[in-house]
């Protein structure tokens, strides 16, 4: 049906700009006229229309705004959310429960802190990926790895934490000194940091045991500080071997001149002293009572007690002879005396040479200060050339050893002796030499 007519009963009488409805009892209302930027908003049924401040979430004369918690939602299914909490700023591609990619592209992309000139990280399409600390760049990938940087005049350290790193026990690092050309393995296992191996460029590579250098290289090969333990199965060296090349000198050497090396079979404090010793001019020395073992040859037709050869000396000694009655007031000391000693076997050489015993030298005769005592029943052998000796050509002249002096004997039958007078020996310029080998 056309509208014909309009009925103004009970129409307020409006102002300009604002706008005629009805109440809840029927009755015409006017509202507004609004301001500005004002819009017109419902406030329920039952209730008249007003005008109102647009929401404060968007607008602005410089850009788009949005309060707290006011979401851009982007997706039909709302599926990524762009907002600020009040606190932190949030992209969420998963805001509806599904998962999926969240995709930033460019070629050339920082991330920085609300300071701009501070970077924090640098992503470069077809280049590095770098991650800085406190805007100095400490971490970057490059062609073949990655590279991890200290700052300018600090060490380059990677950290590696086991088990959340709540134990000192846990962490270890590498470190690349800035002081020097040196790298170092550490950890923190005692509550501070203790070097395990140390390599220095140009130069050596040391290792540690609980922060105490224990072996480093050099320009001639290794060097071994306190003890190198060979070790098989925890209890046993027979199996193990300190080898040489099969070509060229080998060398056992002490770095400081004049200085012994000892060569022990155990560490026990029993076992210890009776090792080989390389002494520092070169001899080979024993302890007392060891020698070399000839226990892997074989015996001879007699009865073998002893097949170590435990002894060996030589030097000098002072012989002198006189008569047994009064050898201390009259005697002369020989020119020549020395011995040489292998095992229980000494021999001797004496030699008096134009010597004159005074007249008064009485008894036996007798050459005292033999070097070693023999030994009883220890047998003896002797060779003696004279000159200026009166011999009684009637009888035979025998030299024999007693404790350690000599003696001397006459016999006419071979089979009686009596003693051999000092008084055949005063001739002056006389002369005599002795060969004799004597058991101790």
């Amino acid at each position: 049906m056309a509208l014909t007519q309009i009925k103004t009963l009970g129409l307020a009488d409006g102002t300009d700009g604002q706008i005629l409805t009805y109440d809840a009892n029927g009755v015409v209302t006017a509202v507004g006229p609004g301001s500005d930027g004002q819009v017109l908003t419902s406030t329920g049924a039952g209730s008249p229309p007003a005008f109102e401040n647009a929401a404060a979430s968007v607008g602005g004369a410089s850009g788009v705004d949005f309060n707290d918690d006011v979401k851009i939602r982007l997706g039909t299914g709302n599926d990524l959310e762009i907002y600020h909490s009040g606190s932190i700023g949030v992209i969420n591609n998963g805001a509806n429960g599904t998962a999926g990619h969240l995709v930033i592209r460019g070629d050339d992309i920082y991330l920085q802190g609300s300071n701009t000139s501070e970077e924090l990280a640098h992503f470069v399409e077809n280049g590095a990926v770098e991650l800085y600390y406190d805007n100095v760049k400490t971490f970057e990938t490059a062609a073949n790895g990655t590279r991890v940087l200290g700052p300018e005049g600090g060490d380059g350290i990677i950290r590696l934490y086991a088990d959340e790193g709540d134990d000192d026990a846990d962490k270890w690092r590498l470190n690349a000194l800035a002081s020097s050309s040196t790298f170092t393995l550490q950890n923190a296992a005692s509550g501070s940091w203790e070097t395990n191996i140390e390599c220095n460029g140009n130069g050596n590579i040391e290792l540690y045991y609980d922060n105490s250098k224990k072996l480093e290289t050099d320009t001639d090969g290794i060097k071994v500080f306190n003890n190198i333990e060979v070790n098989t199965n925890g209890s046993s060296i027979a199996e193990n071997n300190l080898r040489f090349q099969s070509s060229g000198k080998a060398y056992i050497d002490h770095a400081t001149t004049g200085q012994d090396i000892d060569i022990r079979t155990s560490v026990s404090s029993s076992l210890d002293t009776t090792g080989i010793t390389i002494k520092s001019a070169g001899n080979l020395a024993f302890a007392s009572g060891k020698g070399i073992d000839f226990s892997a040859t074989g015996n001879g037709d007699g009865s073998m007690g002893n097949e170590l050869f435990d002894d060996y000396e030589e030097g000098t000694f002072t012989a002198v002879m006189g008569g047994a009655d009064n050898h201390s007031s009259y005697n002369v000391t020989a020119n020549t005396a020395y011995y040489t000693k292998v095992g229980r076997v000494v021999h001797i050489f004496i030699a008096f040479e134009a010597k004159d015993i005074n007249n008064s030298a009485d008894g036996e005769i007798r050459i005292s200060g033999l070097p070693y005592t023999a030994a009883s029943g220890g047998g003896w052998t002797t060779n003696f050339s004279s000159y200026n000796v009166v011999f009684n050509t009637a009888k035979r002249q025998q030299l024999y050893i007693s404790g350690a002096n000599i003696y001397g004997l006459e016999s006419t039958n071979n089979s009686s002796w009596t003693t051999w007078p000092i008084s055949d020996f005063h001739a002056s310029s006389m002369y005599l030499r002795i060969n004799m080998t004597y058991g101790t």
